[in-house]
Order: C-alpha cells, then sequence, then structure tokens
C-alpha cells in the first residue's frame, strides 16, 4: 500500500480505461527541484492548476501511475508541476514523455470552435466542392496557430493551417472537415 504523498503504479488492465482521455505529455522532469514540465494537449495548461494528482502512462510500458501534487504553475504554454519528495527519482525517471490522461467525463468544457485534438484525429477532409482530400492523423501546435496534419487518400501527406480563412467547416456529428482547396499544402509541392 502506497501513501498519499507517493506514487502509486497499477497495470493497465486493472484501471486504465479505453475512453481515457490525453491531456498532456511530460516533456522533462527536474529531479533536483521535483519538477515535471509538461505539454498540453490543448492550449490551456490552466487545466493542470488545482489537481492533485495526475495519471501518468510511462512511454513503452503498459502501467499507469498516479503522481501526487504539491502544486502547479503555468509557464507559458506548458504546465509545471511539484510532486513531493516521498516520490522516488527512480519513479520520477520514468515519466519523461509519459502521456497524462483523465476520465472523459473529466475534461474542460471548451469555447465554441475549439476542439480536443483527440476529437479532431481521424475527422475525413473534404475540399469546399465535396471532394475527399483524405484523414486528419495529427494536430501540429505552432505559435501561430495549429495545423492539421493529413494523410491523403493517395498515400501523401498534407498540411493545413487552423485558420479561419483554411477551415470552412468543422461537422463533429459527420466526423468531417471542410478546407478551402487552396489552402491545402502537399508534401513536395504535389497538388
Amino acid at each position: 500500500m502506497t501513501g498519499k504523498n507517493q506514487a502509486e503504479t497499477i497495470s493497465c488492465g486493472e484501471g486504465c480505461a479505453s475512453s481515457d482521455v490525453l491531456i498532456g505529455t511530460v516533456r522533462s522532469v527536474n529531479f533536483v527541484a521535483r519538477k515535471v514540465r509538461i505539454r498540453p494537449s490543448s492550449r490551456q495548461p490552466e487545466r493542470f492548476l488545482g489537481m492533485t494528482a495526475l495519471r501518468i502512462r510511462p512511454r513503452g510500458t503498459r502501467e499507469e501511475m498516479v503522481l501526487p501534487v504539491e502544486h502547479a504553475a503555468v509557464a507559458g504554454a506548458n504546465a509545471v508541476v511539484t510532486v513531493p519528495e516521498t516520490v522516488e527519482n527512480e519513479t520520477l525517471a520514468k515519466l519523461k514523455g509519459g502521456e497524462i490522461v483523465v476520465a472523459e467525463e473529466e475534461r474542460m468544457e471548451l469555447e465554441q470552435g475549439q476542439y480536443f485534438v483527440s476529437d479532431l484525429i481521424g475527422l475525413q477532409v473534404r475540399d469546399e466542392c465535396g471532394d475527399p482530400i483524405g484523414t486528419v492523423t495529427d494536430v501540429l501546435e505552432t505559435k501561430a496557430h495549429d495545423i492539421y496534419q493529413i494523410e491523403c487518400r493517395d498515400g501523401a501527406e498534407a498540411l493545413v493551417a487552423a485558420v479561419e480563412a483554411a477551415i470552412v467547416d468543422i461537422d463533429m456529428v459527420s466526423g468531417s472537415i471542410t478546407v478551402a482547396k487552396e489552402a491545402i499544402v502537399r508534401a513536395n509541392n504535389a497538388n
């Protein structure tokens, strides 16, 4: 049995639900300061403020850790959490690259026109004439705006900036994104 200020490790067969939602990734760990830097999966690093524990799935394992949090702060686009000294360095070493998840019902409410990355991945992309382009495979974050990475039907890769001039419509009910044809940038400049 672990104490409330220690990390608890469970097997994913025991507590990892397939409906869990990725809310961030561990970017780095400062062992001396006991700080964990998190890259949120949304542009809302403040979602980590007030959290008393994090559910983390270390990269390359089928485990899940429940990591206690003493303090959380926002640092630019990232969140930084402080963990108790009782959490062993061996545990902290497993965290880099780990995924932070919450149950689907614990997701933050988003404003109109905002979407979770996990909801965008897999959407079908069409141009404004209705011609199919491909499927969203990733959302790349830049300082200016997000970029949707698309696997085209012919196997090529394309990118579309997630800006008003490029995105005509996002229809979560039909599972599709309509984009302006001129906004599609295909790899190797193939059109």
